[in-house]
């Protein structure tokens, strides 16, 4: 009779859970082990989902779980909960338009959480925060809209990527209390500025206990930003990558890394840079490579750039305007023969 009575209660709280239903004759795959393909076959789901995402019987030991090319407009609140052992939810080309919050609930083995390739336009606050994920993956959607507390309170996140959405301003406060992002790729988007602070929740260095120190890399190309505020990167004192590569910036404060310590790569390929000035170079910190091909580049500065280069062992990508600048170099001597003779 006990047992009977548990049974009705599991099953109205089932119920409950899917009050408003997230799934219709979904086909989905699971599997228990980490498999690299998206096609596995060891657990055996014969009928389509309905409802909400729980652990059946089937799904009570899942590693992972995809659902790819199915029609899923809405996650509602509770759409995947309760699975102890998942560490990794793909939904892809799912069409999905609005995730309500607290759609992924008591999930805590949950490593890897991709939402590639949907429809969303919003990321409203609570349907991400507190969750163990560590890597977060929005990218391929129409997101235009992130609240200031979206991504807040994940302390487990080191990755997440945006690239190709519609985002247009960078928020200072995004990430409040989590701490250990190391990788942030916001690409194909159209940011126009980077404002005072906009990174004041990440750390440029990540030590953990028997591992290799991480540094924090930015990607942030294929954007349309223009200006950047002196102090947009305070508070950072290395950085492995910061990809700038494919915007429009003509002008970088001389002082904006100046209390850096080291970045191994500073990418600003396809800008609208004319000169990177003495102040720059002469307080940019210990750096490998800086890549400034298809700019403007005035030649005069570009030879004080290239000498900076082998002065202070910086590689400078800047072969294509340095063959132009040989070029007009060339041209002009040519021109003055000319008109000697």
């Amino acid at each position: 009779m006990l047992r009977l009575i548990l049974s009705v209660a599991v099953l109205i709280a089932i119920v409950q859970c899917c009050e408003k239903s997230t799934f219709t004759d979904v086909k989905i795959k699971a599997s228990k082990y980490f498999h690299t393909t998206d096609d596995p076959d060891d657990i055996k789901i014969e009928d389509p989902i309905n409802g909400c995402i729980t652990p059946t019987e089937e799904l009570k030991s899942a590693l992972r779980i995809i659902i790819n090319y199915q029609s899923v407009p809405t996650l509602y609140e509770g759409a995947v909960q309760d699975l102890e052992w998942l560490h990794e939810l793909k939904m892809e080309n799912d069409d999905i338009e609005v995730i309500k919050p607290g759609a992924f609930k008591n999930l805590p083995t949950i490593s890897t959480l991709s939402l590639e390739s949907n429809k969303l336009k919003e990321i409203p606050e609570g349907v991400f925060n507190n969750m163990l994920v560590k890597r977060l993956d929005l990218s391929k959607n129409s997101i235009s809209k992130i609240a200031p507390g979206a991504f807040d309170n994940m302390p487990n996140l080191v990755k997440i990527e945006l690239n190709n959405n519609a985002i247009k301003e960078w928020n200072s406060n995004w990430f409040t209390n989590t701490p250990n992002i190391y990788f942030l790729s916001a690409t194909h988007n159209q940011i126009t500025e980077l404002p005072k602070d906009a990174f004041k929740n990440f750390k440029g260095k990540h030590v953990e206990p028997g591992k290799s120190i991480l540094f924090t890399s930015i990607y942030l190309s294929n954007n349309k930003i223009e200006n950047i505020h002196a102090k947009a990167f305070k508070n950072l004192k290395q950085l492995h990558t910061l990809d700038l590569d494919h915007n429009s910036i003509a002008n970088l404060d001389n002082n904006m890394f100046s209390e850096f310590d080291s970045i191994k790569n500073l990418l600003l390929h396809d800008n609208k840079i004319v000169c990177l000035s003495d102040g720059f170079l002469r307080k940019l910190p210990s750096t490998e490579m800086i890549t400034v091909n298809e700019n403007p580049l005035d030649c005069d500065c570009l030879k004080k750039m290239k000498k900076w280069g082998r002065e202070h062992n910086v590689e400078m990508r800047m072969t294509i305007r340095s063959i132009e600048c040989m070029q007009e170099r060339i041209q002009n001597v040519l021109e003055s023969v000319k008109d000697i003779n």
